[in-house]
């Protein structure tokens, strides 16, 4: 983690990152840790509109790959060092 002379966070250095695209051209932009947090995002955000009918499974069953169809949501896999140093950034081992 590169930090401000205030101590506040600057540069995240973590390896990855997973960018959460919105298909419908909307403005979201997310970052995710890992899959496992952006499926949990997911889940929250259409457990309001995910009704299910009978023999449905629960939307807390569905794999990422499902959520994303059921929301038009993509992803893309981030390498956090890669992108920064891009952005000119380098960072000290």
């Amino acid at each position: 983690m590169i930090y401000n002379d205030d101590g506040t966070l600057k540069y995240d250095m973590t390896e990855m990152k997973i960018l959460l695209i919105d298909l419908q051209d909307n403005d979201n932009k997310h970052t995710f840790a890992n899959k496992e947090s952006l499926r949990k995002w997911l889940i929250g955000f259409h457990s309001v509109d995910y009704e299910t009918q009978e023999g449905d499974r629960d939307i807390n069953e569905l794999t990422l790959q499902e959520l994303c169809e059921h929301g038009e949501w993509d992803y893309k896999i981030l390498d956090k060092k890669r992108e920064l140093k891009k952005q000119g950034v380098e960072h000290e081992e």
